[in-house]
């Protein structure tokens, strides 16, 4: 059975979900993950780093099953 999906989709859904958990897991609260000035829900800088490396370690990781 083939499924298709989405490499960048996929990867920033697992990131966002592994960087909410660890940085919720530190006891931080919601305030430090997300900027609370803006109308746009952005990640603070220390919260978009650590989503860029769960980003990259996933995006790899799924590329490794890519089929062509």
């Amino acid at each position: 059975m083939e499924i298709k999906v989405n490499i960048v989709e996929l990867a920033s859904e697992l990131a966002n979900d592994r960087t909410f958990e660890e940085l919720t897991s530190e006891y931080l609260g919601e305030g430090d993950i997300y900027k609370e000035d803006s109308d746009v829900v952005e990640y603070t800088p220390y919260a978009q780093k650590v989503f860029n490396n769960w980003y990259d370690y996933y995006y790899n990781y799924i590329s490794k099953y890519k089929i062509d």
